[in-house]
């Protein structure tokens, strides 16, 4: 907002309708070239042609012209610089009278300006760029600097929209001196016309040597009106740029007869910001701009792009409402809100301004691209994804649901950005409202992790919300994958949110009966329930009859099935101890239990040597994910492990990387869980050190997990009196 010195509410034309509050920001090079806006309408104006009116902070009139003007594109404008003691003008829109249009008699002189129009690619096409009105559709006008080396250049489309293009670039070039100057155009891949002062330049080979086709044309000194007129069919490298020789200057011939126009040759306008629009009888007035955000674009999928949108508020009074239309027929109610699109295409949204003096629509058009690359190693990229997502959800309507029209891009971002922590959010509505569009748009197994996600925050945070859902779930997608993972799913949150073993035990034991897909899953998670309870040898049993099937069903002879290999295997080596499914706890007698271990160790023993190196490899593996931040492929990649190795919970590190993989999605309970487990009862063990580390760092996200955690810690102290270790562990024991 100006400052009460610099500017005033008084209402300074009175038959003015609107009134756009600006702030300079550059000034220009010479006077001449004035201040270039481009403000917007959107049919604020009443589909009327803009007749301005420039007054500056300190009263006076500034000399002002109209240049290219449509409804969606909004009005350009040239005015006089009011000097560096006023930083604010106002530009008032009369009802009446006729817009004064600039010309090249005008004495502003605007420049650098790049006009550009895609799907044409003529010089007839350009030319008629150079006409103020009507503004074709899709014609973007942008201030524009070139490159370092070539000021005055077109090198494609600013927006990243497809050739072909048509451009019309204006600007003024500066003469030190009156005299001929030699003009070199070179181009690539277009067609070109350019004009000095309003005169034609027709090249010709007149010197060898770089440069040494152009034209000598007579400049006077001071500045000179540069326009090009350019059809470019297909992208280069780049399409065109000019060069000269000033007759100033010496080159050394043949090899070098004119230089790249730099910056300090040309003349450019200066800028404003538009910080307040207002309307003379207190209206509300939507008006607003779209910013491009971040391009979220990988592989080959579709790109999305996220955009910022913005109402001015300024001129408006405090009670007014904006809300926000998109094309996908959501809506979001504020000032500002962020929306996502699919990348490379036309699109406009809607803004209304509501008070209790009425209403105000404008239409705000854009080309959804970006130049700022995602990258997913950035939290604050991720969190800007997921908050649009969350947005949009909340702004969708219940019939037609617009999420059945996400593309892939949109998806596959939605699962790259999750994060465990901060899930419920984004994933509640999308299931609460969007069951439908989910379950026709992906795959089970991405329903599957989707509602693990959400399991796994809940789990830590809220485990009876984590149960409401595991019953939505179950009714709302009903496939028979989905039963049977939701059932292991539901006996994992027993075990470690509730540590209800009993209830576990009920779920998994009828799982492990012949035909079941998830028989392994199921005599695994029976095996961990033995693990936490203390009982390594139990747990060493289940773990080897999984090994055993695992490899009985990989080594099945062809034309037999997984499945049955496995059920086979399974039933053959059923172990003594095997908890029938109406007792969740067997009793079983001392020679009974010496039987067990040797048994389990000894299969163990031969299962254990033959994966070693295939564990070492699967543990890089979900370390360099997890590096990554690849929580998905992290755990597809555990959950195969865990499904070939299941001895590797006892043998190897398997345990340390899943406990890894829970703290780095926020469920540190379940991480502690697992590691006091393995810390216990592994006697003597390469990964014990590290194993002991992690239990201490994970347990300062646990309180109520400090007495046990403790415990477990002076037991490995014990049996690691003269390791590296225990310096850490003594010192962890030595604070309150």
């Amino acid at each position: 907002m100006a400052a009460p010195s610099e500017a005033s509410d008084k209402w300074a034309v009175p038959n003015a309708k609107i009134r756009y509050r600006l702030t300079i920001e550059e000034r220009p090079k010479v006077p001449e070239c004035g201040i270039f806006v481009q403000l917007p309408d959107g049919g604020i104006l009443g589909g009327k042609l803009p007749v301005t009116t420039v007054i500056a902070a300190d009263g006076r009139p500034l000399q002002s012209r109209l240049m290219w003007h449509s409804v969606e594109q909004g009005f350009c404008l040239v005015f006089e610089d009011p000097g560096h003691t006023v930083r604010t003008v106002d530009v008032y829109v009369p009802e009446t009278g006729k817009p004064e249009y600039w010309t090249p008699e005008s004495t502003l002189r605007p420049g650098t300006i790049l006009c550009t129009l895609p799907g044409v690619d003529s010089v007839s096409a350009a030319e008629s760029l150079a006409k103020f009105s009507p503004l074709p559709k899709g014609m973007t006008i942008t201030p524009h600097q070139g490159i370092p080396r070539a000021a005055l250049s077109v090198g494609g489309d600013l927006l990243g929209r497809p050739a072909p293009w048509a451009f019309y670039l204006m600007g003024n070039v500066m003469a030190k001196q009156a005299g001929e100057f030699w003009f070199s155009p070179a181009m690539q891949k277009a067609s070109s016309l350019t004009l000095v002062n309003g005169k034609e330049i027709t090249p010709s080979l007149q010197m060898p040597g770089w440069g040494g086709t152009g034209a000598f044309v007579p400049l006077q000194a001071g500045l000179n009106r540069i326009e090009v007129f350019l059809g470019a069919p297909e992208p280069s490298d780049w399409l065109y740029y000019l060069a000269w020789a000033p007759p100033y200057e010496q080159f050394k011939k043949p090899v070098q007869n004119a230089r790249g126009i730099v910056g300090a040759d040309v003349a450019r306008s200066g800028s404003a910001r538009l910080t307040a629009v207002a309307n003379r009888d207190l209206l509300p007035v939507a008006c607003g701009f779209a910013r491009p955000d971040i391009l979220f674009w990988l592989e080959n999928e579709p790109p999305v792009v996220i955009f910022t949108f913005s109402a001015f508020t300024e001129g408006n009074h405090p009670d007014t409402k904006y809300t926000w239309i998109f094309p996908d027929k959501g809506s979001a109610e504020g000032p500002g809100t962020s929306w996502l699109f699919p990348a490379f295409e036309e699109s406009s949204v809607t803004l209304v301004a509501k008070s209790a003096k009425g209403v105000s629509k404008t239409v705000i058009p854009f080309f959804a691209t970006s130049t700022t690359p995602a990258n997913l190693n950035l939290p604050t990229h991720n969190r800007l994804f997921r908050e649009a997502l969350i947005r949009m959800l909340q702004g969708y309507p219940a019939q037609p649901d617009p999420v059945q029209e996400w593309n892939v891009g949109f998806w596959n971002n939605l699962f790259r950005t999750m994060d465990f922590t901060q899930s419920r959010d984004l994933l509640v509505p999308l299931f609460e409202k969007h069951s439908l569009s989910l379950a026709k748009q992906l795959r089970p197994d991405q329903i599957l992790w989707l509602q693990n996600i959400l399991l796994t925050q809940l789990e830590n945070t809220d485990p009876a919300e984590a149960s409401k859902w595991i019953e939505f779930f179950k009714v709302n997608f009903k496939t028979p994958e989905t039963a049977q993972k939701l059932k292991l799913r539901e006996a994992e949150l027993a075990i470690y949110a509730a540590g209800d073993f009993d209830k576990a035990q009920a779920i998994l034991n009828p799982m492990t009966g012949k035909g079941s897909e998830l028989a392994a899953k199921a005599k695994i998670r029976l095996g961990d329930i033995e693990f936490l309870k203390g009982n390594l040898n139990g747990a060493t049993a289940f773990y080897s009859q999984a090994q055993a099937a695992a490899k009985a069903s990989r080594n099945a002879p062809e034309g037999s099935t997984g499945d049955l290999a496995f059920n086979e295997a399974l039933m053959k080596s059923e172990p003594k101890t095997a908890a029938p499914a109406s007792s969740a706890t067997p009793r079983v007698s001392f020679t009974e239990k010496i039987q067990q271990r040797n048994e389990a160790r000894d299969s163990a023993k031969g299962l254990a040597k033959s994966g070693a190196l295939q564990d070492v490899s699967f543990s890089e593996n979900v370390a360099s994910l997890l590096e990554g931040n690849y929580m998905l492929e992290a755990s597809k990649a555990l959950e195969l492990w865990e499904e070939e190795f299941p001895l590797s919970k006892v043998s190897g590190d398997y345990i340390l990387r899943e406990a890894q993989w829970n703290a780095k999605a926020g469920n540190h309970r379940r991480a502690v869980a697992l590691l006091s487990a393995y810390c216990s009862q592994i006697d003597a063990s390469s990964f014990l050190p590290r194993a002991v580390s992690q239990l201490i760092e994970y347990s300062d996200k646990v309180p109520d997990a400090k007495p046990n955690t403790r415990k477990v810690v002076e037991g490995v102290l014990n049996r690691m009196k003269f390791h590296p270790v225990a310096a850490q562990l003594e010192e962890y024991l030595n604070k309150p």
